[in-house]
């Protein structure tokens, strides 16, 4: 990117402070990047940071209209980053924190597997010799990473080994909230295994989850799903801090439980759940089918002048009578006058019971009977009934 490409997007940054969606919209489509967070594909504006906060570090600004936090990690340009700043609730109509780059991934062993965890890595040995507030000591490092379920079975005295050296964990920080800062020393060894991970791209943890449950579903119903987590070895953990969340666009709600309600018929879901704090995320399409609705109005065509008579309808779901449903019933004569050929007796959503006039000037006049769909005004039907005399 060109000098003079950073200096007007970061104008541009400055500018965010107006108190309109729609500037901020603007802006999202036309110099916004697809990102993930903590492994969910979002869109955010990333800019550069002021040179005088930036320090040696490679920090950017983030701001979008996701509901981000410290901790979180955002993939973007081919690397991981940490939100190292604290987040308070949105301003000016969307959220804004400042990320810094992991400048290094380290394989851990936990529960005996290689984990790869991106890391904020600070030490003279590495060529950083201060984070935020404090020198680092020779031969000590601090590495800064998110604070997840995966994370936090990491222990003192545990071990691991970059750089060509081993280094013992000697103190684990958690005071920032959604990081860890685990406090390092290197150690004298025989031999240390040094796993090998990648600089960028997938976490190659071995961690993975699975999301269970319906994938067809009928409008307006409630389903459960379940998420499993598995490690390196396919051993399922018991692992509470889920995050269910769905599609933007979809019209269905789903709760922190995996509760899900549908609701449109036809729509297209998908469901994510997500290890909180972490990228092992797994994905599910689901689809609310799509209902065939019809009203069948139906009953004698021929009432006598005089008599009573009743005249029922049924709703059919894909073809098939669902007795919950029913219809409002409109009377109209059909040559358009609005004498009254017929009185109703009484009605519910099934059924309308009908008293036809005694005065013979009606006799041979036509009057439709439609029901309409009481959740749809689109779906009717339309039965006729002629008036007769018995003479």
């Amino acid at each position: 990117m060109s000098k003079n490409k950073v200096k007007e997007v970061d104008y541009l940054f400055n500018h965010f402070s107006m108190n309109d969606d729609k500037d901020f919209l603007y802006l999202l489509d036309n110099i916004g990047t697809d990102i993930t967070i903590n492994g969910i594909p979002k869109r955010a504006v990333i800019t550069n940071t002021s040179f005088s906060n930036s320090s040696s570090h490679d920090d950017k600004n983030i701001s979008t209209l996701e509901n981000i936090k410290q901790g979180d990690r955002i993939e973007y340009n081919d690397l991981y980053w940490l939100i190292v700043s604290e987040v308070n609730g949105k301003r000016y109509n969307k959220y804004k924190g400042v990320m810094r780059a992991c400048n290094h991934i380290i394989g851990f062993e936990i529960n005996g597997n290689p984990v790869c965890i991106p890391v904020i890595a600070y030490g003279s040995a590495i060529g950083i010799t201060s984070n935020k507030y404090l020198t680092v000591p020779q031969d000590e490092i601090i590495l800064t990473m998110q604070d997840n379920d995966i994370t936090r079975q990491i222990k003192i005295n545990d071990d691991f080994a970059k750089w060509n050296k081993a280094y013992e964990i000697i103190g684990i920080d958690p005071t920032e909230t959604g990081l860890l800062n685990l406090h390092c020393s290197r150690i004298q060894v025989v031999e240390q295994i040094e796993y090998s991970c990648p600089l960028a791209g997938d976490i190659d943890s071995g961690w993975y989850i699975v999301i269970e449950g319906e994938t067809e579903l009928e409008p307006d119903s409630d389903y459960s799903y379940v998420a499993k987590v598995y490690d390196y070895n396919d051993i399922e953990h018991d692992i509470s801090n889920i995050v269910w969340s769905l599609n933007p666009e979809a019209n269905s709600i789903i709760d922190e439980d995996g509760n899900l309600h549908s609701h449109t018929s036809g729509e297209v879901i998908t469901i994510y759940a997500r290890v909180e704090g972490t990228n092992i995320v797994d994905e599910l399409e689901v689809t609310v089918v799509s209902e065939d609705i019809e009203v069948d109005v139906y009953g004698v065509i021929e009432i006598y002048l005089g008599f009573t008579d009743t005249i029922y309808a049924k709703v059919l779901i894909n073809g098939i009578e669902d007795e919950t449903k029913g219809v409002e019933w409109t009377i109209t004569n059909q040559d358009g006058t609005g004498t009254e050929y017929v009185s109703v007796v009484e009605q519910d959503i099934h059924s309308i019971t009908l008293e036809v006039s005694s005065d013979n000037a009606h006799k041979n006049k036509y009057v439709d009977i439609k029901g309409t769909y009481t959740e749809d005004a689109e779906i009717f039907d339309v039965h006729t009934i002629k008036l007769v005399s018995l003479f």
